[in-house]
């Protein structure tokens, strides 16, 4: 995905759009967190830039800013989008509900390990 200031968007694309997903495409695990300027440089944005999308990403709850560092991690629409994609692909039978269990067992450990929860599944009683 190209972000570049000086990049160009196609006849009957976004740029606004492409820019503000490449933002949340540029947490990683590796890197959870990140500040104005490091989402500037990586995106080769100008931090004014940078900003505006971070500001309205986050106003509409798909950032948050940790007060302490101030940089931002991904926010809980980002998980509502998830699960939403997750539930149509159980619904369409394109994923066992078990066989997603088995694959997200892994980062659902993780993720209760780094807020200390305990996660389980149990399937539903036919």
């Amino acid at each position: 995905m190209a972000t570049r200031e000086s990049t160009q968007t196609g006849s009957g694309q976004s740029q606004s759009l492409e820019r503000g997903l490449a933002i949340l495409s540029a947490f990683k695990p590796a890197t959870p967190e990140l500040g104005i300027s490091e989402l500037a440089r990586v995106l080769g944005l100008t931090r004014s830039t940078s900003h505006r999308y971070v500001a309205t990403l986050a106003r509409l709850g798909y950032l948050q800013q940790n007060p302490q560092s101030r940089k931002y991690r991904l926010g809980p629409r980002v998980l509502d989008l998830g699960f939403s994609a997750i539930n149509l692909a159980v619904h369409r039978s394109l994923v066992s509900m078990e066989d997603l269990v088995i694959r997200l067992s892994p980062a659902l450990k993780r993720t209760a390990n780094e807020v200390s929860a305990r996660i389980g599944y149990r399937p539903a009683a036919a």
